[in-house]
């Protein structure tokens, strides 16, 4: 037996007991015939999802308070952590929900979403949406332009480029799809 994504399980050979007939709509005995179907089945997926890249795409929501935006810039928020030695992350979409509360924030009003070792280089910029005074989904202006510079083990985060935004007490919930690649 494998353990995957490391390997594809590799089923033991299964036979009936001498003198049982399988019976498909019979629930009291296992029979082999039902166990083969299942270890197929398990074989199958795992090669599937085994021959995608690094395990497919994976979608996640991120919900974001008040507090966490007013440190944006100071604690930025890590939305995808590094994914470890000789793999990367690949961002493929991002878009955020803000939430208004009562009252919009009054400086450094633009999130970013960035690779944390990129410096002030962003893949997605959110332009005014903290100084907004309604709830709205906003998809982010995607730089990752033909020759984006991918980091390898670095981690996706949120952050505020300029400065702590201040004043506003909205959240936001961000939804971002990504893979991790193998290299």
């Amino acid at each position: 037996m494998a353990e995957f994504p490391a390997g594809v399980y590799a089923p033991r050979i299964k036979a009936n007991r001498a003198g049982d007939v399988y019976e498909p709509l019979k629930s009291t005995k296992n029979f082999a015939e039902d166990i083969t179907k299942l270890d197929d089945e398990v074989v199958a997926i795992e090669e599937y999802l085994h021959d995608l890249p690094s395990g497919g795409i994976s979608f996640i929501k991120i919900p974001i308070t008040s507090a966490q935006i007013l440190a944006l810039n100071t604690t930025p928020i890590v939305l995808v952590s590094a994914p470890g030695v000789g793999k990367l992350v690949k961002v493929l979409d991002c878009f955020l929900r803000y939430n208004f509360v009562t009252s919009e924030y009054n400086t450094n009003i633009d999130p970013t979403v960035k690779y944390t070792t990129d410096g002030d280089s962003s893949l997605f910029d959110y332009i005014g949406l903290l100084s907004n005074t309604e709830s709205q989904i906003r998809s982010g202006g995607n730089n990752m332009a033909f020759n984006t510079k991918l980091f390898v083990n670095d981690s996706v985060e949120l952050v505020s480029i300029s400065g702590d935004p201040l004043d506003g007490d909205s959240t936001i919930d961000v939804y971002i799809a990504y893979q991790i690649i193998t290299l």
